[in-house]
Formats: structure tokens, sequence, C-alpha cells
């Protein structure tokens, strides 16, 4: 990405954004954090093969009978199996998170580009000294807000969908998320 968008400017802005609707995050640091999640998916899956890896070596080679090796065995296939889950949680999480810093970037432009407008309508209007009341610049707003606050909620929809709509994703025990509380499922 090139870098954020900027904060809508001019005379009417007041009356086209209401409070929260234009979006406060940086759609570039979204998508750098989607980067850095997909990293840490990248290293936790490369974590689980080594660990695989040295798994199959100890079993097939140094501690290959017995009830203990049998149990051992089952733990660590359990604990492998769970780097890998984790590891395909980064990943999936990191592109869900670059996906919404793309939302972030289209809907901010969407706003904009109705920011702008709008302001172009009004300006042509006032220099039209057509006769009509100032009160036609309500008209002109209407539609531009209207087309801003769908922009606001697609976003909202999409993060919200995102966000819960994740099945079959079942986290090992102990997972947490990035702020230290446990996460038990994506269902």
């Amino acid at each position: 990405m090139a870098g954020d968008h900027p904060p809508p400017q001019g005379a009417f802005v007041t009356l086209l954004f209401g409070p929260l609707v234009w979006p406060l995050d940086s759609e570039t640091q979204v998508a750098a954090l989607g980067e850095q999640w997909r990293e840490n998916g990248r290293i936790t899956e490369e974590a689980a093969t080594e660990a695989h890896r040295a798994m199959q070596e100890v079993f097939s080679t140094y501690w290959t009978a017995g009830e203990g090796a049998d149990r051992a065995y089952d733990a660590y296939s359990r604990e492998v199996s769970d780097k890998f889950e984790i590891a395909e949680m980064w990943s999936f999480g990191g592109f869900l998170v670059g996906r919404s810093a793309g939302d972030v970037r289209d809907t901010k432009r969407v706003m904009l580009r109705e920011n702008n407008e709008a302001h172009q309508e009004i300006q042509a209007f006032l220099k039209s000294m057509s006769g009509q009341s100032i009160a036609q610049i309500a008209v002109i707003l209407a539609p531009h807000r209207a087309g801003i606050e769908e922009a606001g909620a697609q976003l909202r929809a999409h993060v919200a969908k995102d966000t819960l709509n994740r099945p079959g994703f079942h986290a090992p025990s102990g997972f947490c998320d990035p702020a230290g509380l446990p996460v038990t499922s994506w269902e």
C-alpha cells in the first residue's frame, strides 16, 4: 500500500460524516499487522515441521517400544498437531487482517470520493447564482452522506463477518489471543 488516505476536508465535512464514521484505523498499519501474523504462521509451521521430524526420529530410532513410548508418542503427536493448528490460525488470521486493510482502504476511498463530489456540487450550486434557497445544500448533501454511511456499514459488516463466522477452528488448550485472553474456539 502506498500510504493511508488522509481524512476528508471541506466546509461540509461535519454534515457529511457523523461521529466515528471515518475509519480511524491506519490501512498501512493493519496491512503490516496482517503480514506479521502470516509470518508468525510461517515460523510456527516451520517449528511444527521440525518438531514432527524430531519426534519421528526419536520414536523410530531410540524409543521404539513399550507402554511409555506409546504414551509419549501420543502426547508428542498432540503437541505437534497443536503447533500446526496454531500455525494455521496465525496464517488465516493474517489473511483476514490483511483483507480488512484493503477493506479500510477501499472504504476511505469511497468516502473521500463522496466528500469531494458533494463539495464540488455545492460549489457549483453556489457559483450558479440560480436564485434557489441555500436549503438546496441539504438536498445535495443527502445522497453523499447516505453513500458515506453505506460505505461505513459495509466495512463494519465485512469485519463482523470475518470476526464471527470462522467455523472449524478449535484453539488448543492454553492458546491465548494477542491480549492474553484464553481462546477456545472459532465457531
